[in-house]
């Protein structure tokens, strides 16, 4: 990953990551961690009206997932190993595109934090940029995955 890279090469020197996550062993620069600074809630959030039901995240097999960047290294090793079998997988960094995606109905399925989606799904209705979707269509979130604990981890111990 990118930033493993900038901070075995001094570039930075703090990186906020999963607190499962081992920096030191992807840098080979030793780190000193935070505290948990923020704690993700994952969801798998599609449309009520299409009919999907989601209960674990098996049932996302054959349908077409949109995640954030990443997802598959931050979330469980079961989602990674079912979105690896699955062409209609794709990942984004712009995490508003999977409010529209999700919205003109181009994706089955968006994996992403409650409320990262729905600060983008609030700031698309308040820059009028979704004049031609129905943005207030009812959103279904399934509980699948586990809580997502992040921390910072530092080169300097001075900065924990």
């Amino acid at each position: 990953m990118r930033f493993a890279i900038e901070f075995a090469q001094g570039n930075v020197d703090g990186i906020a990551v999963n607190t499962e996550f081992n920096l030191a062993a992807d840098s080979g620069r030793p780190t000193f961690g935070s505290q948990t600074t923020v704690v993700y809630e994952n969801y798998a959030i599609f449309l009520k009206k299409r009919n999907i039901s989601i209960h674990s995240i098996a049932d996302l097999a054959g349908l077409n997932v949109l995640g954030f960047n990443n997802a598959t290294k931050f979330l469980e090793p079961e989602f990674a190993a079912l979105m690896e079998e699955n062409p209609l997988y794709s990942e984004v960094t712009d995490q508003s595109r999977q409010v529209l995606m999700l919205f003109n109905k181009r994706v089955d399925v968006v994996v992403a934090d409650k409320l990262i989606f729905n600060y983008w799904l609030t700031r698309l209705i308040r820059l009028g940029s979704v004049e031609l979707l129905d943005m207030r269509e009812r959103l279904e979130f399934a509980r699948i995955f586990a809580p997502a604990p992040r921390s910072v981890q530092f080169a300097d111990e001075t900065c924990e």
